[in-house]
Parts: C-alpha cells; sequence; structure tokens
C-alpha cells in the first residue's frame, strides 16, 4: 500500500493552482480539473479552486456534478457574484425547478450588492417560466409563430408593436431582432440581439439565434462565441451541437466540430441535420469515404430533403463522378428551388448554353432584395461563370465586381502583412546559410512539394504525379503551413525568431515527417499541394533537403483573372477581390522566386504550366526526372486517375489536358484594365505577343 501523498505547503497550493489556470488558458481544462482536485483534497475551503472545478464540470456538460463544488464555492467566499452567477448557470442546464426555488431563498439572504442581487433572482426566477413582463402571452406567441413561418411583414409589425409596448422582455427583444435579420438591417438585428443579451445573458435561445444570424451575415468568429455560450447553457440541445459545430468549421476547427457532431450522432443517430452537418465535415477534411457513407443514410432516412442531395453531389464531384455530381445537385434544385448554393454548386461542373431555363431562374434569386450576402456572393461568382460559357461577355465583370466587391468587404484586405511575411523570409535567409544547414541535414524523408499561387495549374501537375504508381497525392494536407505559418502566428514571432538555426528547421522536417507518415502510411513517396508556400521555399528545403519543390508559372493575365472569377473560402485568400492587390501579390510571388533562385540555387524547380498544356508529354518527362521518377505511360491520362479531389479544379482534373484557358484575358482586357496597369507598374507585365 503506497503511503498517503504529503499536505501540500500554501506555496504549493499557490504554484499548482496558477499552473492549473495556465493549462485553463491553453485549452486543456481536464488536466487542470485534476490538479484543482489535488488543491480541494488538502484545501477544501479555498473558493477559488472549488469555484473553477464547477466551471469545469458545467462547461463539460456535468451540472450535477458541478453544484457540490459551486456550493463549497459559496460557502467559503457568498460575497462573490460570480460563484452565484455560475450555480445559476448550472442550475438551468438541470432544469430542476425546485432546486431554482430554492437557490432563490439563499439568494435573498446573500451579501451582495442590491443591484447584482436584483439582477440574479430576475435571472432566477425566470429559469423557472420565461417573465413577460406583463406582455400577454398570445400575442407573443402569436409573434413567434409568424416569424418562424417567415411572415417578415408580419413579424416585424408585430415585434415592434409588441416591443414598444414592453421593450424590456428578453424574448420580445429577441423576437424582433430575429425579424430584423429577415429584412437584412443587419446593424440593427445585431444591436437588438445585444440588447436582448443584456436584458437575459443567460437565456441560450437568444444566444442561439443570435450566433445562427451571425453566420447568415458570415461574422463567424462571434457566431462560435455565442453559441459556444448557448452550447454551455444547454449542452444537450442537439440543434445547438449542430450549429456550434457549423461555426467551428467555418472558423477552422475541424476537429471540435467533428468531436461535437460524433457526441450528437451517438445521441440521435437518425437525426438528418446533424448526420447533414456530420457528412459535410467528413467531407471538408477529405474524409470522403466516411462522408459517402453518411450519405448512404441520408438517402435512406431523408431523400425529400435538398442537403441529402447537396451532400451526396459532393462526394460525386470529389470521387470524381462528374455527371452523377450535376444530376444530385439538379435534384436538390428540384427540392428547393431557392437554394442558391446548388445553382453555385452546379455551376462549376455544367456548361450553360444561352437559352438554359435554368439561368432566368437563377438571375431571380439574385436579384431578390431580402437574399443573404453570402448566398449573392456565391450566385454572382455563378453568374459570371454561366454568362461566359454562354458568350455573353459583356455580362461577365458587371458579376464578377459585385461578388469580389461584397467579397473584400467582408474578408478585408491586408497587403502589408503580406509585404511583412516576404520581407521576414528574406531576413532569414540572409542571416543564417540554409545550403549549408540544409547539406548537414540527415532527414531522408523525400516528399514532393508542389505549390504556385491559385488556378496556376497547382492541381494538375498533383495529379499527374499521383498518376505515378509510386508516389500518393495528399491534396493540400496543410502540414507545411502548420509547422511554419500557423507556428508564427501562434507565438507571434518572425521566421528567424522562430526557424533561425539549423535545430528548429532540423526539427521541422522530423516534425513533418512524422505527420506524413501518420497520415499517409502506406505511401512510398507523397505529392503535397500547398499554395502561399513561395516565401518558405528555403526553409523547407533546410528541413528537408531531400525534398523536391515544384513551383508553377502561369501567365499572369490569365492566372489572375482565373482567381478573379473563383470563390474562395472567405479570409482563405485575402487578396483574390481586388485586381490590383491580386498584381501586388503576384510581384511578391515572382520576387521570392528570383530570392531563392540567388541565395539557394536549385532548390525547386519551375513548371511552366502554358508549355504543360502544350507540350505536355515533353514536360511531363522533365517534371519526373526532376523528380527521380522513371516515365510511366499513367501519368499521360491524369484525368483518368481514381483519386479525390476537393479544390476548384475538381472539374478540369477529370478531363484530358486543354488549352481552353490560355489568354483567356484577352476577351476582358478593358475590364482587366486596373490589372494590366498594376502588373505594368510593377514590372512583372508578360511581353506583349
Amino acid at each position: 500500500m503506497e503511503p498517503p501523498m504529503p499536505p501540500l505547503s500554501p506555496q504549493a497550493v499557490k504554484t499548482q493552482f496558477q499552473r492549473a489556470l495556465d493549462l485553463q488558458k491553453q485549452g486543456q481544462p481536464l488536466q487542470a480539473l485534476g490538479i484543482y482536485k489535488e488543491i480541494v483534497a488538502v484545501a477544501p475551503r479555498m473558493a477559488q479552486a472549488q469555484f473553477q472545478i464547477g466551471r469545469i464540470l458545467t462547461e463539460a456538460g456535468k451540472p450535477d456534478e458541478a453544484l457540490p463544488h459551486l456550493t463549497a464555492a459559496r460557502a467559503a467566499a457568498p460575497q462573490q457574484g460570480v460563484i452565484w452567477r455560475a450555480m445559476l448557470i448550472a442550475l438551468a442546464d438541470l432544469g430542476n425547478a425546485s432546486q431554482i426555488k430554492r437557490f432563490t431563498r439563499d439568494l435573498a439572504q446573500a451579501p451582495l450588492p442590491p443591484a447584482e442581487k436584483a439582477d440574479l433572482m430576475a435571472k432566477a426566477n425566470r429559469g423557472v417560466e420565461v417573465d413577460l413582463g406583463g406582455a400577454p402571452r398570445a400575442e407573443v406567441d402569436r409573434m413567434i409563430r409568424v416569424i418562424l413561418r417567415g411572415d417578415k411583414e408580419n413579424g416585424l409589425a408585430l415585434a415592434q408593436d409588441l416591443h414598444a409596448r414592453f421593450g424590456e422582455v428578453s424574448v420580445i427583444t429577441n423576437g424582433l431582432a430575429t425579424a430584423l435579420g429577415l429584412h437584412m438591417r443587419e446593424e440593427e438585428a445585431i444591436a437588438t440581439y445585444r440588447v436582448a443579451i443584456s436584458q437575459d445573458p443567460l437565456a441560450p435561445q437568444i444566444r442561439t439565434n443570435f450566433g445562427r444570424y451571425l453566420m447568415t451575415v458570415n461574422q463567424d468568429r462571434e457566431a462560435a462565441r455565442q453559441l459556444r455560450r448557448a452550447h454551455e447553457l444547454r449542452p444537450d440541445s442537439i440543434g445547438v451541437m449542430v450549429l456550434y459545430a457549423r461555426a467551428l468549421l467555418e472558423i477552422g476547427n475541424p476537429t471540435k466540430s467533428l468531436e461535437l457532431l460524433r457526441a450528437a450522432e451517438k445521441k440521435e443517430p437518425d437525426n438528418p441535420g446533424v448526420l447533414h452537418a456530420l457528412a459535410n465535415t467528413l467531407f471538408q477534411i477529405g474524409k470522403t469515404d466516411e462522408a459517402a457513407d453518411i450519405r448512404n443514410r441520408l438517402e435512406q432516412l431523408s431523400p425529400e430533403e435538398a442537403e441529402t442531395w447537396m451532400i451526396a453531389g459532393k462526394v460525386a464531384q470529389t470521387k470524381g463522378d462528374i455527371s452523377a455530381a450535376a444530376d444530385h445537385f439538379l435534384k436538390a434544385i428540384e427540392l428547393n428551388p431557392d437554394d442558391a448554393g446548388a445553382y453555385a454548386m452546379l455551376s462549376r461542373l455544367y456548361k450553360f448554353k444561352k437559352d438554359d431555363p435554368l439561368i432566368p431562374r437563377i438571375e431571380k434569386i439574385y436579384n431578390r432584395p431580402d437574399l443573404p450576402v453570402n448566398a449573392r456572393i456565391g450566385l454572382g461568382f455563378a453568374l459570371g461563370k454561366i454568362f461566359e460559357d454562354s458568350g455573353e461577355y459583356d455580362r461577365v465583370f458587371g458579376f464578377l465586381n459585385a461578388a469580389n466587391a461584397a467579397t473584400a468587404k467582408l474578408a478585408g484586405l491586408d497587403l502589408a502583412s503580406y509585404r511583412e511575411i516576404l520581407d521576414e523570409a528574406r531576413a532569414l535567409a540572409t542571416e543564417i546559410d540554409l545550403p549549408a544547414i540544409a547539406a548537414a541535414n540527415p532527414q531522408p524523408f523525400d516528399p514532393i512539394f508542389v505549390s504556385g499561387l491559385p488556378r496556376s495549374g497547382t492541381t494538375l501537375a498533383e495529379q499527374i504525379l499521383s498518376s505515378h504508381s509510386t508516389v500518393t497525392g495528399v491534396g493540400e494536407a496543410t502540414w507545411i503551413g502548420e509547422i511554419f505559418r500557423a507556428e508564427r502566428v501562434r507565438k507571434g514571432k518572425t521566421y528567424l525568431q522562430l526557424f533561425g538555426n539549423a535545430s528548429a528547421l532540423h526539427k521541422a522536417g522530423e516534425d513533418y515527417a512524422r505527420i506524413a507518415r501518420i497520415e499517409a502510411p502506406d505511401a512510398v513517396r507523397i505529392a503535397d499541394k500547398g499554395m502561399w508556400n513561395h516565401f518558405l521555399i528555403g526553409m523547407m528545403k533546410a528541413a528537408l533537403p531531400r525534398s523536391k519543390i515544384v513551383m508553377l508559372k502561369r501567365d499572369p493575365r490569365d492566372n489572375l483573372l482565373s482567381i478573379y472569377k473563383n470563390q474562395f473560402r472567405t479570409g482563405s485568400h485575402p487578396y483574390n477581390s481586388d485586381l490590383r492587390a491580386l498584381a501586388v501579390v503576384y510581384a511578391g510571388y515572382v520576387e521570392m522566386l528570383k530570392f531563392w533562385e540567388d541565395v539557394f540555387p536549385e532548390s525547386y524547380y519551375t513548371l511552366d504550366y502554358d508549355q504543360l498544356t502544350a507540350e505536355p508529354e515533353a514536360q511531363t518527362r522533365a517534371l519526373l526526372d526532376y523528380c527521380g521518377l522513371p516515365f510511366e505511360e499513367a501519368v499521360l491520362s491524369p484525368h483518368k486517375t481514381a483519386r479525390d479531389v476537393r479544390t476548384l479544379s475538381v472539374a478540369q482534373v477529370r478531363q484530358p489536358i486543354y488549352r481552353s484557358s490560355v489568354r483567356s484575358w484577352e476577351r476582358y482586357r478593358e475590364d482587366l484594365k486596373p490589372l494590366l496597369d498594376a502588373l505594368e507598374e510593377l514590372g512583372v507585365a508578360p511581353p506583349e505577343d
């Protein structure tokens, strides 16, 4: 039998408490919980530790386990309003009216400031029954019914009338905010939701509605914050879990999104809403086979829902069955003719003719004044492509300019940060000897990196390489970005501070090799496609000296036009919506390639897209020679290779190599004047033929 642990000294308690707080801040609540429990085992009246245990357990969906600790914290520090508030949240999650009534009796005797006590008392009483502040329940119920059925005019009128008479009632303010949102009155809706939250900060439905609305106006980070709070208040609500998971996916946290949706699926395995969200998350993180399994379940459970066929279309598209994908998107449109997303997806796969009956339907939806901004952006890009398909070139840029302007408003534009990144990379390469570090690095891992600007031919190049029997394409794996770029953002340090020595760069190579072997365990060799690597070339080569780095080059007029014509995830390429900004980014790309030629000769290979499409066999053979791969006939037919493709080029790589996009910029010469002028000013314009 082990001897009992000696009691912690007061200083040790203080040190351990700070350690636990730090773990919480780092997103490790379970590790912190263990330390807090050790502390209260020897110091049960330490209110701060008991309070933190209660918070963690409540957030973990265990309010029943949290309450004894919060009760102990309250007994030790009854004057702390934050403890009383945490208790109320836990009690509200449990939904036990008798416990809430007992809480209000205790609260009446609490040594709290009168205003704080009154506010908590009001919230506690609402936990038992919604306080309508004297408003007739029948009128409130009618307002809610009218708004829920989408009757915008009557819904707003009823909400405004009730709010004029009972403006302090949170449920009415919430209704008014929802009605304003339906009318696309964004600033008023957001301000009104915030008033509703101030009236009742512990009401999960208000935060849920607010989060849902914020997602429709592309304010995904704030949406995630509100939905996280709603989830804390109602951890068992499947609807809140799904919304929160969707928001997490939008802000780039697919791991937490998947965790939530797996939990929701476990509770309700046949809930179509859960399965729709789960399939989309699986698709987004590249687990297409699992998404296909979900699709099969959905086709049995909810074949009448458009979202089921949207998922089926995405899976078919990724698998290369373009015809089936188009059929599935058309089925989604048949079930929901107003689904802007279905038209946008279809437009990428479908060649429209001038008299196509779908075109006026799409235009009619686009012109609706109440169309959400993200739907309008998607349809704007779709209509630009549609009118290019149909040969109505004079109509293309009207839609593209509007879609890009709206995108720029949402995403912002920060060319100063881009310049800062380039300068940091140059500073590192000037300060240390990257070729020498590479020469001394024994790392044997030999990936093939394919990079360039978006729409420059990177997907085609990766598909060619992946058609080789010894190469496995891993798509846009993001591993290099996580090691280099994400580390810079997380730590707020420069590349020189983080990677300015041999050991740091060698470790970066070890980290990459470890991740790749876990994610692609059966691969003989991998092809990793990624954007935004042009400033990392020297660092990548020093970290992985046996790697091959292929950089794509394309006529900038065609390349940048293609970027401008396509919709990317908001914020993923923050320069893509401004013609002059595109020229600046291209100039930076050219600058960095020349820089690496000078400071790290032969660190990369240039693959010219225009030459590749003109002479596919000769250019492909040269590419294979650079990568140390023997020639195989299959690489000349990359469109026949069966592998998942999840980029905007998904339809193109399923076709034989083509040249139809070469010099496509010429038909838009006048529309592209800002771009052409900027390329000239920056000294990177190609010579006129």
